[in-house]
């Protein structure tokens, strides 16, 4: 054949055969060519030169031939080259008695037809050598002849080729969800494993499926383990942590999947655990002493409750009422139970007189709880018994009342205080004086009456309203016209503490995911500020459009510090976004909200960016991230929330161009073939020794925050 000259436009050389026209010739027959087995079409690259020649070798039209012109596809392994009614010439070859196989002769070099040998086909320009079945083999390295359709029919004893074979698209790993969060209290049970979907998103069998663990740098190994039910797609990976030997720390690692058939394994999972410190519950007395007043051969004083609370965090459980200790003179006289067996609780201790002769008795009584670190605390009860004999004399139940309540809430619980007769005859016109408060605060107590006749109750009531955190005084005289010691007084104390509130790690939490799959999840870590709060709960509240996409696991906790893990299920939603509002409350304190958005994108490829440390940073370019539309695809972080993607097929010739150095040569693509330069957006610079068309963009749906983005 006459050696074409260059072409200016394609800068190709000769021998390149792409700039010229090929000689054509009816048919080439020659023996068999030896057993041949399925043919496959790749698209694999070509070394330092890459791609494959962008001229369509296929027929335009599906081409009919007649068996029996060519004699050497009369027996198996015998093969053929075809001219006539296809622009480039094909090769067809026999593979059984009824089946047959058909390739192109375009070599994917750069476009010289090759030829037909007795152990396969040869480039003469240069010098690529194939095996029967098309594949590559020697010579100049590159891509496989292009596998074409064939039908064979019987009966007329023809062989249609229909265009090119379809080719299966390579296999592509694909993990949902890409993230996983545990929570634990230290100490505790691990909590729950959980799973990961592994699925085939391309074309073949996806296999040899393994996995690695690694751990945040500086951080315990060995709490997670990875294992997989199949070594193939689709298969499951179970996540589960051991924290039994962990201290309270916020822990990260990095699962691995592994595959040698997919050319964007590996990917990773994120895995977070929180391991909340196990703070041992605190018994808080709302008082450590009572005081009561009875007259002999009277009505007994009426109870007095003191209120119990857990002073810390966790659970205060297992409340109960220890053995009451008397001191010298009596015993029996008294009777404590409890309102309930997990704080709040409240105790209540009732005196009964019974044949106690007059005097002073004292009572301790325990109050104890299973785990809480200073069990058990005391109550010392005091009870003045006096003889009725006499002139009428005023007396008290208690001269003291303790309250305790959370600075801006509600009153604390009321406390009441018997009026008695200790002496004889009638103790009448009852009545209360005017408070007197203390340094700090005035107007917080109010004291009523029951009557004015003893025996009568005084009912005494706290509330903070605006007070800050302190103690605050105040004295309740209560008076009886014409008896000797009247006024008899109240000490009464409060204590205002910091407004318990609820805290929350993240008042917005952000998902996406790609259509027919479920995003990662979040942890909210709930905590209090000022005192430790209960009551602890969530609800979830959906915005229109769907509802049930957000599960929300039980929380670590009902008291604070507290978990709650909030995850994504869309697999069934369709492409758009959601909003829901989950209200996280406590009791005495303020809810709060956390917005939460999931974005359902187009199913793509599937792009973590954690896997990619060049994305980390503005301007950072990942290169091969997987195949887009059967071409490599590069991806560019524009901006911290913003992200393009370009094929990485040079337009020119379709060589796969490399990543170059920006920074240093100008250019970030370069084709190695003939040195097209590209920037960082896909366009042809300048100075570029080809000029060609920019590089194909892709589309980039990513949701700002998200840990992955999906290129289409």
């Amino acid at each position: 054949m006459t050696p074409p000259t260059t072409n200016a436009t394609t800068g190709c050389g000769p021998g390149c055969g792409c700039a010229t026209a090929l000689p054509r010739r009816a048919f080439l027959q020659r023996g068999a060519l030896g057993a041949i087995g399925a043919l496959i079409a790749t698209a694999c690259g070509d070394g330092d030169i890459g791609g494959t020649y962008p001229t369509d070798p296929f027929p335009t039209t599906p081409l009919t031939i007649t068996l029996t012109d060519f004699p050497a596809l009369a027996i198996v392994g015998g093969a053929a080259r075809v001219d006539a009614g296809t622009a480039q010439p094909v090769a067809v070859i026999r593979t059984g008695t009824a089946s047959f196989a058909a390739m192109s002769l375009v070599c994917p070099h750069q476009g010289a037809t090759v030829d037909i040998t007795d152990s396969g086909f040869k480039c003469p320009s240069h010098l690529a050598e194939f095996a029967a079945d098309g594949t590559w083999s020697g010579g100049k390295q590159t891509g496989a002849l292009t596998a074409l359709g064939v039908t064979y029919d019987a009966k007329s004893d023809t062989l249609t080729i229909n265009g090119p074979a379809s080719a299966l698209p390579p296999a592509q790993l694909l993990l949902a969800p890409t993230s996983e969060v545990f929570s634990a209290v230290q100490g505790q049970a691990s909590p729950a494993a959980q799973t990961v979907g592994i699925t085939n998103a391309g074309g073949g069998t996806l296999s040899g499926l393994g996995t690695q663990v690694g751990y945040g740098t500086g951080q315990r190994t060995g709490w997670l383990t990875a294992t997989l039910d199949t070594t193939a797609a689709p298969a499951t990976m179970t996540l589960k942590p051991s924290t039994s030997s962990l201290p309270a720390g916020a822990y990260t690692a990095t699962v691995q999947v592994t595959t040698g058939g997919a050319a964007n394994a590996p990917l990773a999972v994120s895995v977070s655990l929180l391991v909340s410190a196990a703070i041992a519950p605190v018994i808080t007395l709302g008082a450590t002493s009572l005081s009561f007043t009875g007259v002999k051969g009277s009505a007994n004083p009426g109870a007095q409750t003191v209120a119990i609370t857990n002073g810390a965090s966790g659970a205060l459980s297992g409340l109960a009422v220890g053995t009451i200790a008397y001191g010298a003179g009596g015993a029996g006289w008294l009777a404590a139970t409890l309102s309930a067996a997990t704080a709040p609780a409240t105790l209540i201790v009732t005196p009964s007189l019974g044949t106690l002769a007059a005097g002073t008795y004292t009572a301790t009584v325990p109050v104890t709880a299973a785990g809480a670190n200073n069990t058990p605390q005391q109550v010392v009860v005091t009870l003045v018994v006096t003889s009725p004999t006499g002139a009428a004399t005023l007396a008290l139940s208690s001269t003291t009342a303790a309250f305790s309540a959370a600075q801006g809430g509600g009153a604390a619980p009321a406390r009441s205080i018997s009026v008695l007769n200790a002496g004889g005859g009638t103790l009448g016109a009852l009545a209360l004086g005017t408070i007197a408060y203390g340094a700090g605060g005035t107007g917080w107590l109010t004291a009523t009456i029951s009557g004015s006749a003893a025996p009568a109750t005084v009912t005494l009531t706290a509330t903070p309203s605006t007070l800050a955190p302190g103690t605050y005084t105040a004295t309740v005289p209560v008076t009886s016209v014409g008896i000797a010691n009247s006024p008899q007084s109240i000490a009464v104390t409060l204590t205002v503490t910091s407004a318990a509130s609820l805290v929350l790690s993240i008042a917005s939490a952000t998902f996406s995911a790609a259509a027919g799959a479920n995003p990662g999840g979040q942890i909210v870590n709930v905590t209090s500020g000022g005192a430790a709060l209960s009551g602890v709960a969530f609800s979830v509240a959906y915005a229109a459009g769907a509802s049930g996409w957000l599960s929300t696991s039980s929380l670590s906790a009902t008291t604070t510090p507290s978990a709650l893990t909030l995850r994504g299920v869309s697999a069934a939603l369709a492409i758009g976004t959601y909003t829901a509002t989950v209200t996280v409350t406590a009791t005495g304190a303020a809810s709060k909200t956390i917005a939460v958005t999931l974005t359902v994108v187009a199913a793509g490829l599937a792009v973590v960016i954690a896997n990619w440390p060049a994305l980390a940073t503005v301007g950072g370019i990942a290169g091969s991230v997987g195949s887009v539309q059967g071409t490599p695809t590069a991806v560019v972080r524009t901006g911290a929330n913003s992200f393009i993607a370009l094929s990485m097929r040079c337009t020119h010739q379709g060589t796969t161009i490399q990543i170059a150095n920006w920074q240093s040569t100008g250019s970030a693509f370069h084709c190695p073939n003939h040195d097209a330069l590209f920037d960082a957006a896909g366009n042809v610079l300048a100075v570029s020794p080809q000029p060609t068309t920019p590089l194909v963009a892709r589309t980039v749906n990513y949701v700002p925050g998200a840990t992955t983005l999906y290129v289409t």
